[in-house]
């Protein structure tokens, strides 16, 4: 497979089965704005993902795909709202399956990829393996967060729990009227 360093566009789409048949290994760049699910998640849609796709035939016949991908997505920081770049840098290995019963019997390291035509949208598979590969909560490190130091730890909530609601009015100075009667 050849190295991630490509300086032209990757092809947005492939006659899948073709290149298959041929084992074709195809590289490019996507420009992050390109790709909108992603582009939503992002503090902006700028940047590129280096590419590398290698088509093939494994040893049951399967028609396979296998690549890395390398990029850095601008998130923003949930603690501090600043901008964190998150550097991504993942492999797949997919198989193409025409219904759910051919998915079903992959083995797990195959992950399906639906096919409803020979054309397989390559743009489609570089936004998914980028959407799995987001934190669930872009963060920087604690030494490098701009985030406010005040915490809150569960000894300050059970401490809080603890308080009488009532000891408020111990504080109250009240007289007791003196009974009738007495």
């Amino acid at each position: 497979m050849p190295t991630l360093a490509p300086k032209h566009t990757l092809l947005r789409s492939a006659d899948a089965l073709k290149f298959c048949q041929q084992q074709v290994a195809v590289s490019g760049v996507v420009r992050l704005a390109e790709l909108p699910r992603l582009a939503a998640s992002l503090r902006e849609a700028e940047g590129e993902a280096l590419v590398d796709v290698a088509f093939g035939v494994d040893q049951q016949k399967r028609k396979v795909l296998s690549g890395r991908l390398q990029a850095v997505l601008p998130l923003v920081c949930q603690r501090c709202l600043d901008s964190i770049d998150w550097p991504v840098v993942g492999q797949f290995s997919l198989a193409l399956v025409w219904n759910d019963e051919q998915a079903s019997q992959l083995p797990s390291t195959l992950d399906p990829v639906l096919m409803d035509s020979e054309e397989l949208d390559l743009y489609a598979i570089v936004e998914d393996e980028l959407l799995l590969a987001l934190p669930l909560v872009a963060h920087h490190e604690a030494a490098l967060c701009r985030a406010p130091s005040h915490t809150v730890t569960l000894l300050d909530i059970d401490a809080d729990r603890k308080k009488n609601p009532f000891q408020v009015l111990s504080g109250l100075n009240v007289k007791k009227k003196p009974l009738e009667g007495s």
